[in-house]
């Protein structure tokens, strides 16, 4: 995805720079072409004098200096540009390809570049190019004739004009800078959006290059990065975590914001003007666990009915847990907090335990060999709250797993992909030699491998629980959880090992 991003961000840049390479060019030759014209304009006591051969001059102007900028130089300018704006399409269908997510809105999409080829022509090369460069060199000959103001006055205003302002920058390359990065950014955001819409992505990332002229709002948002779509209507208010912008008097928008930006268009305009920050959209399922956990607890109406549910288990299953503890059991309390139903916990004559989901039950069995071992009681209870809580939850209930585990889940068999036969000889090996909190912990390793390869390698369950739709998953889900709240020290048993382990204990943190 990183490296997506920075193409698209490259190919922004580059076409805009790429356009403004000639413009400084033009500009001189602009202010050279003005020289041999102002020459014949009427002086006396170095004054411009006001009558009609000057006037006449100002109207024959216009037309010189539109020949001068228009040239063939300048056209093919403005034709590389447009067709950058191919480049920028393409390589959103690529960013978007990767989450193998099927692309809508093909019949909106070329209509999208269309209108935005025709108005950047235009701003470039029509009416907005009079209106931005032309008329102010018009008005600053005509005021001065009618004025009958000095000529090294009017010449020293002049230069500044065309070639230098305050920013060192002249009309031509001031204005164009403008349209080009507007134009462009703009186009990526409308049509990077229109695909996001169509997909409907929740999330999206701010990003972009702070430089020295950055506003103060694009700081704030390129550090908070991450933005959920429900935080748009307070982001464009100015409240971006936990500051504040400075908000703009005329437009009560943040400063540097166009008037009348909101909500939805503001994924468009984003900062403003000469904004060169962009939002990428992504699937729930790209977005960094721990962003997900803030923003779920920042805005879940039900936490502290789960913080209810919590005390209700603790309360309801009281005895039960003291005697538990007695035992040896851990029993990690704030795992009940991810709990969002009311759950028992009994203890029962089997050799087994496990989560009921009809009963909403723990059920502990008794082991007097393996509660022997410090690994195994301190896991247990984490590992079956964790399957009351995928089930309470619905991230894996009723044979069914939600789209963002399922996602997750593929990713892990992904890491192990081709080394399965050999993480099943080194476990097997270390089995041999183990016993007691060794063995129980090469035990949980081999059950990761057994779910995650649906019973073909691994074991700690028979062959048929693998394949019992959702029960490979579940169990993934309960390792997660128990791993998160106890080490294994053989989670690095081979390096592939040591990245499952670690994406399942970063998943089971951000819920």
């Amino acid at each position: 995805m990183e490296k997506s991003i920075e193409k698209i961000l490259a190919t922004l840049d580059g076409a805009i720079a790429g356009f403004q390479d000639s413009v400084p060019a033009i500009q001189r030759q602009i202010h050279d072409e003005m020289q041999v014209v102002i020459k014949k304009l009427v002086i006396k006591d170095g004054k411009l004098l006001n009558n009609l051969e000057n006037l006449k001059l100002i109207s024959a102007l216009k037309v010189k200096i539109q020949k001068i900028i228009l040239n063939p130089a300048y056209k093919n300018s403005v034709e590389k540009f447009i067709e950058s704006f191919t480049d920028v399409s393409n390589l959103n269908q690529e960013y978007f390809s990767q989450f193998n997510f099927k692309i809508g809105s093909k019949k909106t999409l070329p209509v999208i570049r269309q209108m935005a080829v025709e108005t950047t022509i235009n701003d470039l090369m029509g009416q907005g190019m009079s209106a931005s460069v032309l008329a102010p060199i018009q008005n600053i000959l005509k005021e001065n004739i009618t004025s009958g103001g000095s000529y090294a006055a009017f010449q020293e205003q002049l230069r500044n004009h065309i070639l230098t302002n305050e920013t060192g920058e002249g009309s031509l390359e001031r204005y164009t800078k403008q349209i080009t990065t507007d134009a462009i950014h703009q186009f990526n955001a409308q049509y990077h959006d229109a695909i996001a819409q169509d997909l409907q992505f929740n999330w999206g990332r701010y990003v972009g290059s702070n430089i020295t002229t950055s506003r103060q709002f694009c700081i704030l948002l390129t550090d908070k990065q991450w933005v959920h779509k429900s935080q748009l209507p307070d982001i464009i208010k100015g409240k971006i975590d936990n500051e504040d912008c400075k908000l703009s008097k005329t437009t009560g928008l943040p400063v540097g914001m166009m008037p009348d930006t909101n909500p939805d268009n503001f994924k468009i305009r984003r900062g403003g003007y000469n904004c060169g920050h962009q939002f990428f959209w992504v699937p729930d399922n790209a977005v960094p666990i721990n962003v997900k956990k803030i923003f779920n607890k920042e805005i879940d109406p039900d936490s502290k009915k789960q913080t209810t549910v919590a005390s209700q288990i603790l309360t309801d299953n009281k005895p039960m847990l003291d005697k538990l503890r007695k035992k040896g059991f851990n029993i990690p309390e704030d795992l009940f907090d991810m709990v969002t139903e009311n759950i028992t916990i009994d203890r029962v004559r089997k050799y087994t335990a496990y989560y009921n989901p009809p009963t909403k039950t723990i059920s502990v069995g008794v082991m007097p060999d393996r509660e022997k071992h410090k690994y195994f009681t301190d896991t247990l209870m984490p590992h079956e709250i964790g399957h009351a809580i995928h089930n309470t939850k619905k991230i894996i209930a009723n044979g069914v797993v939600n789209k963002e585990f399922s996602d997750h889940f593929s990713k892990l068999q992904n890491v192990i992909k081709g080394k399965e036969a050999d993480l099943q000889k080194l476990l097997l090996k270390k089995r041999q030699a183990a016993s007691g909190n060794d063995l129980e912990q090469i035990t949980v390793i081999a059950d990761i491998l057994g779910s995650l390869t649906k019973g073909d390698y691994g074991f700690g369950h028979a062959y048929r629980y693998y394949r019992t739709p959702s029960k490979p998953e579940a169990e993934i889900f309960a390792h997660g959880i128990s791993l998160m709240k106890v080490s294994n020290d053989f989670t690095d048993i081979t390096p592939e090992m040591k990245e499952v382990v670690d994406l399942m204990i970063e998943y089971s943190k951000g819920l």
